[in-house]
């Protein structure tokens, strides 16, 4: 998403750069769930121009973010899987980052933009800013679960200021406010609507239980994909396991039906995307009251979907 420059643009725009990670069509100005809460994202796409027919080159963080980030597609980097890392690869690749940085921009960047060992890429910025370890906030678990159920959503009793997206997002604002020698490159990852869909309780009352619909499903719909795809469909998370996913008979989606949680893990993934949008709501009112707004051009990207028992998974 473009914001509108006016009739001409200046030599060398300052560049907001937001990935927002495994966000899919539900957003409000897109229409892929009609009870989406995206009032930031939506107000960004009127301002400027929104790609609805935008395609990831992958559907897993690693590869889709190193293609975007290099220009090189998959099939050319042999990057497939989220454990590859971007060096390893591709240890000549000129990233956008470093595009910028050899313009004579200043580059820096936080939250998840590059994905896993490829993360703190050191040739791709100036300054890139890590936060200490996380504090878990306690996790308001469904009593109706068993206790070996293994369940990743609900509501959180805390606040904003204590998520990992927010800290970023004050630190990006905080970047923003300063002094600037020369034009700026500001990469804001979020980690959000990614699971862990826990976030602060107030999200998900936006998004009432009651009210929520399901996504329409096609019985038999794994039957067309080829067998590395049914193999992902039936990955489940699996704390025993060392890599933490296992491949089991009949897949996560079954887990989530039996146990009752289709429903509650909608309305997660969506109040998880109206925590995103808020951070994102942030940044771009910070940038608003800057001395920067006339010159940014701000660009709005998720990396890939996300599957909320459409094709049985």
């Amino acid at each position: 998403m473009l914001p509108f420059l006016g009739a001409s643009l200046w030599a060398s725009p300052n560049v907001l750069f937001i990935a927002v990670d495994d966000l899919r069509d539900w957003v409000g100005h897109l229409g892929g769930y009609p009870g989406a809460r995206t009032p930031n994202i939506d107000r960004l796409a009127k301002r400027g121009v929104s790609f609805t027919r935008a395609y990831c080159p992958a559907p897993l963080c690693n590869p889709s973010r190193i293609s975007l980030l290099t220009g090189v597609a998959p099939y050319r980097s042999g990057v497939y899987g989220n454990g590859e890392s971007l060096r390893d690869r591709l240890p000549d690749a000129v990233t956008l980052m470093q595009h910028f940085r050899a313009s004579g921009y200043s580059v820096r960047g936080a939250g998840k933009v590059f994905h896993g060992t490829s993360a703190y890429d050191r040739d791709s910025w100036d300054f890139f800013f890590k936060q200490p370890g996380k504090k878990r906030s306690s996790f308001k678990r469904d009593p109706g679960l068993p206790p070996d159920a293994w369940v990743r959503w609900g509501p959180l009793d805390c606040g904003d200021d204590e998520m990992f997206d927010a800290k970023n997002a004050e630190w990006i604002i905080s970047e923003m406010e300063k002094p600037q020698e020369k034009p700026f490159f500001l990469a804001y990852g979020l980690t959000k609507p990614h699971l862990d869909w826990k976030v602060p309780q107030k999200y998900f009352d936006l998004h009432p239980i009651e009210g929520i619909e399901l996504p329409p499903v096609k019985k038999g719909d794994l039957s067309d994909l080829p067998v590395f795809g049914r193999k992902l469909a039936r990955e489940v998370y699996d704390p025993s396991d060392e890599k933490n996913f296992a491949v089991k008979p009949d897949g996560d989606h079954v887990n989530v039906v039996a146990h009752g949680q289709w429903r509650k893990a909608v309305q997660a993934y969506l109040a998880t995307i109206s925590f995103a949008d808020a951070q994102v709501g942030r940044v771009l009112d910070s940038l608003d009251r800057s001395v920067h707004a006339s010159k940014t051009i701000v660009v709005l990207w998720g990396d890939h979907g996300w599957h909320l028992g459409e094709k049985e998974h």
